[in-house]
């Protein structure tokens, strides 16, 4: 079964990509990726060592996912905006592809990723940060580091 659902992201990944380099006059390839998708029992440990096994979920984590792309006569900037977005598309399908197969109406349930958490927290209104060279010593300040519970780590707030 979690073969399956591997080989779906796989194709749906290919699938979707070849279609948003259609649009963009570019190509893509998979090259030899790894990864994992299967069940994850909770193990609860004492001083390093495992003490019990609970119930766990299903986890998928294909974290090496290497992709091969050319943009037809386009610049650098191009190809790498067209390998950002194959990410953002990797990146959905490790929620899509678990609620495909076991999201039910008879079995509700919800899936996460890095961009399904970017975008519940957008719509939920949260502060998000791109974090670029330019504003890193900003966003890594020590007045920008909540100093207790009841302190914001927003500057003025103390």
């Amino acid at each position: 079964m979690f073969h399956a659902g591997t080989l779906g992201y796989f194709a749906q990944h290919l699938a979707l990509g070849h279609i948003s380099g259609l649009q963009q006059n570019a190509h893509l390839n998979l090259a030899s990726s790894a990864g994992t998708y299967g069940y994850v029992p909770a193990v609860n440990y004492l001083l390093g060592i495992p003490r019990a096994i609970a119930s766990g979920g299903v986890e998928m984590d294909l974290d090496r996912i290497a992709v091969i792309a050319s943009v037809d006569a386009g610049s650098q900037q191009e190809r790498v905006t067209f390998v950002m977005q194959l990410g953002v598309l990797s990146s959905a399908l490790e929620h899509a592809i678990p609620e495909q197969m076991f999201v039910t109406p008879e079995n509700p349930g919800e899936a996460v990723s890095a961009v399904k958490a970017l975008s519940k927290a957008a719509a939920a209104g949260q502060r998000t940060y791109h974090i670029t060279p330019a504003n890193h010593d900003i966003t890594q300040s020590p007045s920008r580091q909540p100093d207790s519970i009841g302190d914001t780590g927003r500057p003025g707030s103390r």
